[in-house]
């Protein structure tokens, strides 16, 4: 038995159980009523049983062609969906993918996904921008084919297709009295320095309503949304910041800041991915996509989907 059906072999059996006739079956394929006969017969021995009960009069499926014939039909549908997203994509004047996300995804989950789509995909062009936002919609002409970013809001839920989620963690400089003590003070948060998210960005309102949770309220020495920045800052030990542990993992193995829970509870984020527009994925966006996810399991592997 071959590994691999035949698809051509397929089409002659699933042409010949709708018509139940050699001739007209071979009129609709474009061949000889001999090759669709040698085509059925061939697809026979591969399987090893009978599919189709020959007369005199008539032809009638079998036990097992009845089985099979289901199967068959979706194994042709996805063959003829593949091969129209390939000549949808050949057909697309513009080879042309525009991403944004923050400047630390851009980095460190999208930069290793885009190697291996170039490799799919030479002759494509990738437009990235950072982008700090919230997560709100942008102008339509302005807006990208695709955003990376984590929370997406209830206008994005639509068409969010999440890759996987984090966890958000402290982070302080290795001399900080938490770390020296491995503990956080929780009655210490609202006078310590912290590096908190920009106020009103999404991230913010979560880490507030969490804190909210324990009667606790976060006072930040600074604000910032550049997570790239916040573990600057922490390596200067200008303060205590909250990240997720992808982001803080090469300073952590060079020992440069030290992770401290959070609290008992998770604080996580759900990523996506948010198409621009609406409907079914071409053939580069779907790879991108899944590479994407691919990365983030890689990255961040705690928690990934």
């Amino acid at each position: 038995m071959k590994p691999i059906l035949d698809g051509q072999q397929l089409r002659v059996f699933v042409t010949l159980a709708r018509t139940l006739n050699m001739r007209r079956a071979a009129l609709e394929l474009g061949l000889t009523a001999s090759a669709v006969s040698h085509g059925l017969k061939a697809l026979e021995r591969d399987l090893g049983c009978q599919l189709l009960i020959r007369s005199r009069t008539k032809l009638a499926l079998s036990s097992a062609g009845h089985l099979l014939l289901e199967e068959a039909r979706q194994i042709l549908d996805a063959m003829q969906s593949a091969r129209h997203r390939m000549h949808s994509w050949k057909a697309c004047p513009d080879d042309r993918l525009r991403l944004s996300s923050s400047a630390v995804a851009l980095r460190q989950i999208v930069g290793p996904a885009l190697r291996e789509f170039r490799e799919s995909f030479p002759s494509f062009t990738l437009a990235l921008r950072a982008d700090t936002g919230g997560g709100a919609l942008e102008d339509g002409r302005n807006e990208p084919d695709f955003r990376l970013l984590p929370d997406a809001g209830p206008e994005l839920q639509d068409r969010a297709i999440p890759i996987g989620e984090d966890d958000l963690h402290f982070y302080a400089h290795p001399l900080h009295p938490w770390v020296i003590r491995r503990s956080v003070d929780r009655d210490e948060l609202a006078c310590r320095r912290l590096i908190l998210p920009e106020s009103g960005t999404p991230l913010r309102d979560r880490v507030r309503a969490y804190f909210q949770g324990e009667d606790l309220r976060l006072r930040p020495f600074i604000e910032v949304t550049d997570e790239l920045a916040v573990l600057e800052f922490i390596r200067l030990d200008l303060g205590v910041g909250i990240l997720p542990r992808w982001v803080a993992a090469d300073a952590m193995r060079h020992g440069a800041v030290v992770e401290l829970p959070l609290g008992r509870r998770r604080l996580k984020r759900v990523w996506s991915v948010i198409p621009r527009r609406d409907g079914a994925l071409t053939l580069p966006e779907s790879l991108l996509v899944e590479l994407l996810r691919k990365v983030f399991r890689l990255v961040s592997p705690e928690r990934s989907e």
